[in-house]
């Protein structure tokens, strides 16, 4: 029988989320920019590649465990 496991996605800055979705960034681009045209801060941007880091950490688990 297949096994089910249960991961708690982490959560983005609300407000840096918010930027990605008002300018329809993707997530790398989000992090990867130079500040200019994306309108996100250092800061912003270190969040988003903190948090990709995160988010790829917690798929690779859940996929070991299948």
């Amino acid at each position: 029988k297949g096994m089910l496991k249960e991961a708690t996605f982490p959560g983005l800055h609300a407000p840096t989320m918010h930027k990605i979705d008002k300018f329809n960034l993707s997530f790398w681009a989000a992090a990867n920019s130079d500040g200019g045209r994306s309108h996100l801060n250092l800061m912003e941007r270190q969040r988003t590649k903190v948090w990709t880091r995160k988010a790829y950490a917690m798929f690779n688990d859940v996929l070991k465990a299948v």
